[in-house]
């Protein structure tokens, strides 16, 4: 908040140091914010005292006969020596006496109970304000929504001074440079809105040993829309979206409310109308060719999350840094696909012993380059006897003399490769968005001007559970055709019916759950994708100095 130019803190912000400093933090001073259950719940019951009332000031009463009377809603104060705003839910005035009142939506404690913490440091600093701005309180109330019920407690010396003092300890640690650790009292972090960002048991879990606590819930049950089909426009009419043919015929219409992205490949209108509500709803908007290769990604134009992107530019400044991530993320991905290639194939046992190999040596690699060349070799052994697992005899005998190939794909194993391995890039891309890092700036990557380099590198760990799974899925278990696939200048490309049977595939394999190494949980691949982001974020962020990414058995 602003106060003349100057920086105000809120004591809204204050009273969420008193419940948890890294709380505050990422609030305050990293601008993170989001909504849950409870946050709603609390926004609903505030709604009666969120309509300002005017209120003249005490000592423009001076000399004059009345004094303010009655009470006041959402009244807005400033201490401009002590840097502190307001906005108060409720004040009783009677003349210059001002007795302020919270509003919360939990019920009343027992009748000899004193105030929480909480509460006593912001209605201290509420009753402070209104010192400030000349009126005398003597008393302080909250109001307990749940039973409707009011309390009123003693605004003695100590409840301003505790609460002025706490207000001090919050500005300083706004001025550290990295985050407070997570609270010890995980029951705090249980309904709070911040936990998917804050990581507090994954954190506590990396520094203390702690075990992790499963997240709530274990699958992104959000709806992830793909539009393919040339000429389809997609406008708005209130909080839906609207499909239509291309004769603009509705065909479809789906809610805005539980939905997460929207991916959109080839000639597909989608109206600025539309694209504003899904910004308002944080929804992803992603356009990508019909090949899969990613256009460009629709970002909301949040301000947040500067102080994690910064810190990813000074992190991956430092070349060892760098190394140590790249070395985590090459590891799981050969560790990975040695599992893929043991699952699918009984042959190539020595194969896997080669990739075992290569794994320990990418562990230590001392250089950059030393660590390419061990991944080249790994992805080599690894292609080579992928073919072995592909049960169509003519697609696997395509792939064994063609191997490899991206550009242009030359057979259709390769064709279904490349486009997953699109779809995965723009899952990356969008976890990484929602993690405030900048998918630009990667470690093993190097910048290069539409590339999202950092995507590249997380996918690296999950191209082979989820792309080449997905992939072997389709041809073993004949979900696609010879004839779902065309030739063209480009090379072999998927057909519409060929991409709608892999977009079903892949979306069912990213709802498949899996377990986490380092915290025994089980959790989806795309909330596994999420997750990876995070942990790369609070590494960046210096939460924890090691890294567990993804790698099965």
């Amino acid at each position: 908040m602003e106060y003349e130019g100057a920086h105000s803190w809120s004591i809204r912000s204050i009273a969420e140091y008193a419940y948890c400093p890294r709380l505050f933090y990422l609030v305050a001073v990293e601008g993170l914010n989001a909504d849950n259950e409870h946050t709603v719940e609390g926004k609903i019951i505030h709604k009666t005292v969120d309509r300002p009332t005017s209120l003249p000031c005490a000592k423009d009463n001076v000399g004059k006969e009345e004094t303010p009377q009655g009470n006041m809603r959402s009244l807005t104060l400033y201490d401009k020596d002590n840097e502190l705003m307001g906005i108060l839910d409720y004040v009783e005035f009677d003349g210059d006496c001002a007795v302020p009142v919270e509003y919360r939506k939990g019920r009343a404690p027992r009748v000899d109970a004193e105030l929480w913490e909480v509460d006593r440091i912001q209605l201290g600093l509420q009753a402070h304000l209104l010192k400030s701005a000349g009126y005398h309180v003597e008393q302080v109330g909250v109001y307990y929504s749940q039973n409707n019920e009011k309390r009123y407690f003693p605004a003695d010396k100590s409840l301003v001074s505790e609460a002025i003092e706490k207000a001090s300890r919050a500005k300083k640690a706004a001025e550290s440079s990295t985050r407070p650790e997570p609270t010890k009292d995980t029951w705090k972090c249980d309904g709070c809105s911040l936990a998917e960002a804050c990581l507090p048991f994954e954190t506590n879990k990396l520094l203390s040993k702690r075990p992790a606590k499963t997240p709530y819930p274990p699958r992104m049950d959000g709806l992830h829309v793909i539009a393919q089909t040339d000429g389809v426009g997609i406008g708005c009419r209130g909080n839906c979206l609207i499909f239509r043919d291309a004769e603009m015929r509705p065909v479809k219409e789906l809610p805005l409310a539980g939905m997460e992205s929207l991916t959109v490949y080839g000639n597909v209108q989608v109206s600025t109308q539309a694209l504003s509500r899904m910004a308002a709803q944080d929804v992803h908007v992603t356009y990508a060719t019909n090949a899969g290769k990613l256009l460009y990604h629709l970002d909301s134009g949040s301000k947040t999350g500067v102080h994690i992107r910064k810190s990813q530019f000074e992190k991956l400044a430092d070349q060892q840094a760098r190394l140590e991530l790249a070395r985590s993320l090459i590891a799981a991905k050969i560790s990975n696909q040695r599992t893929i290639l043991l699952r699918n194939t009984r042959e190539e046992r020595d194969a896997g012993a080669r990739l075992k190999e290569l794994r320990g040596k990418a562990e230590s690699a001392i250089s950059m380059e030393t660590l390419r060349g061990i991944e080249g070799a790994a992805a080599r052994t690894y292609f080579q006897s992928l073919s072995k697992a592909l049960k169509n005899e003519e697609i696997a005998s395509a792939f064994a003399k063609n191997g490899r190939k991206r550009r242009p794909a030359p057979d259709p194993f390769n064709a279904c490769l490349s486009f997953c391995y699109a779809l995965l890039a723009n899952e990356c891309t969008t976890a990484l968005t929602a993690a405030h890092l900048d998918p630009g700036l990667g470690a093993l990557h190097e910048y290069r001007p539409g590339r999202p380099a950092l995507a590249c590198d997380i996918m690296e760990v999950f191209r082979p559970l989820i792309a080449d799974s997905v992939a072997l899925s389709l041809i073993n278990k004949r979900l696609i055709k010879p004839s779902d696939f065309k030739s063209t200048a480009e090379g072999t490309m998927l057909g519409e019916r060929g991409r709608t049977a892999l977009f079903s595939c892949m979306e069912k394999r990213m709802r498949e759950t899996v377990t986490h190494p380092a915290f025994d949980y089980k959790i989806d691949y795309r909330r596994m994708i999420h997750l990876h982001a995070k942990l790369i974020a609070g590494w960046m962020r210096g939460d924890y100095d090691s890294l567990h990414f993804l790698m099965t058995r």
